[in-house]
């Protein structure tokens, strides 16, 4: 084997590795890229939770306002009987 052979080797090898390291770089800026994807999905489970809660509260206050409600209409509708009543 000639010297040229070996330096096509070792040029030929030199090129693998640097291609192997474009490929790390690339993921890198992938990975990067991903990272920064989980923080806004992260904020973003956040924010539909913050939110789910106060629909739920709201939807309480509803159920408790309609109650209070038809309590108050009940009580009415039953003065009213009495008074006709008498």
């Amino acid at each position: 084997m000639t010297e040229l052979d070996l330096l096509k080797i070792i040029l030929h090898r030199l090129a693998k590795i640097d291609s192997e390291m474009l490929k790390k770089n690339q993921l890198d800026g992938v990975i990067e890229l991903l990272i920064n994807q989980e923080e806004k999905v992260e904020s973003l489970q956040k924010s539909i939770e913050d939110v789910k809660f106060s629909v739920e509260m709201k939807h309480l206050d509803n159920i408790n306002a309609d109650e209070l409600l038809l309590r108050s209409i009940q009580q009415r509708d039953a003065s009213l009987s009495i008074a006709r009543a008498r």
